[in-house]
């Protein structure tokens, strides 16, 4: 059977397309790798629980961004994105609980080969990301998208707000990944979705959606587990005191070095300190080169 492919007239449409399976920006949540989304939130998606997204400054920024992004990466690396890619289809599998929408497809090497098609995604970020240590919710994404179209190659391209780089990479697709994607999308939907089952809460958020209130005087046991993770934390709160005061005693020399500058420069002319007025007093930051 070959894959499904959904147009939509509008964002509405699209967005209540992408009610009926896993999409490839959601595998990672679903999977417990998004540092952003847990499975729980997911659930609450799928199941109409959960606010409609709101855009923010940094997902605005991200899709004002991506086309600009995604021309120098042609730019730089002389493949050819297929005009036509620049759009809302949607890819959905015949039978698992899985779809999505590329960012781009495009030709390898300018190739107009229709055996040489690949799948672009373009992020951007405010962290430095080295190549060998890419985000592996990024990975999965184009990785679940290559599987539902049969391509054997993708490649990430991001923009680093805080370098101001454009960087990029190519893999090849991994198809055990794409498989155990597919098993883990049709047992969430048969599991909780479909039996309105909530997964397991993983993080601090879900407890916060859950269990908004304490109840009061309820107390636990502390098992063997908490007393070790308890010890840990003991140890990290002495360090980070500690560490606090050294900070502190270096940040009064800057202080006193900086004088009545707002900035203090390397020889190369990039920023270290800045020590501006406030309301209140003026402030010391530190900026990472």
């Amino acid at each position: 059977m070959e894959t499904q492919i959904i147009k939509s007239e509008t964002k509405e449409q699209w967005l209540d397309s992408r009610k009926s399976f896993i999409g490839g920006s959601e595998m990672a949540a679903m999977l417990g790798l998004d540092p952003y989304k847990s499975p729980y939130d997911l659930y609450l998606d799928k199941t109409g629980q959960s606010e409609p997204f709101a855009d923010n400054k940094h997902t605005l920024a991200g899709k004002f961004l991506e086309d600009g992004i995604a021309k120098y990466w042609e730019y730089e690396t002389g493949n050819k994105i297929i005009k036509s890619s620049d759009n809302d289809i949607i890819y959905k599998h015949p039978e698992h609980r899985i779809g999505g929408t590329p960012d781009r497809r495009y030709f390898i090497n300018g190739s107009t080969l229709l055996s040489e098609r690949s799948i672009l995604e373009v992020k951007t970020t405010m962290k430095i990301i080295d190549y060998e240590d890419v985000p592996m919710s990024w990975f999965i994404q184009p990785n679940t998208y290559c599987g539902l179209l049969g391509y054997s190659k993708f490649s990430l391209t991001w923009f680093e707000f805080f370098t101001k780089e454009i960087k990029y990479i190519e893999y090849d697709f991994d198809a055990e990944l794409y498989k155990m994607c597919c098993e883990e999308a049709d047992n969430f939907w048969n599991n909780h979705v479909l039996l309105d089952i909530p997964p397991p809460l993983t993080t601090a958020s879900d407890i916060n959606k859950v269990f908004p209130n304490s109840k009061e005087d309820k107390s636990i046991i502390a098992s063997d587990e908490v007393m070790e993770l308890y010890g840990g934390m003991i140890e990290l709160h002495r360090d980070k005191s500690k560490l606090q005061k050294q900070y502190t005693a270096k940040a009064e020399q800057i202080k006193v070095i900086m004088r009545d500058s707002e900035f203090l420069l390397t020889p190369q002319l990039e920023t270290l300190f800045t020590f501006k007025s406030g309301s209140r007093a003026r402030t010391l930051r530190i900026k990472e080169l």
